[in-house]
């Protein structure tokens, strides 16, 4: 009988001030991108919208969550 293969967790690799800018948005928005991020780390389907992004780069996507105030984006190469 085989093993079962145990998924290796995605790293996230943090560019330039981009954790520290995330980090000022509010709470809730914070919570969505996190929890979507930790999401594609295990190799799930985030819960938040999703856009391929090939304008930038294959394999480059972005994340989008709002508040009643403004949209949030985050680009993350896949």
């Amino acid at each position: 009988m085989a093993k079962p293969v145990k998924a290796v967790r995605a790293t996230v690799s943090w560019e330039g001030d981009s954790r520290e800018i995330l980090r000022e948005w509010p709470k809730d928005i914070r919570i969505d991108f996190g929890t979507a991020l930790n999401a594609l780390q295990e190799g799930q389907k985030a819960r938040i919208p999703i856009r391929p992004m090939p304008s930038i780069a294959p394999s480059v996507f972005e994340l989008k969550d709002a508040d009643e105030s403004k949209w949030y984006r985050l680009v993350y190469l896949g």
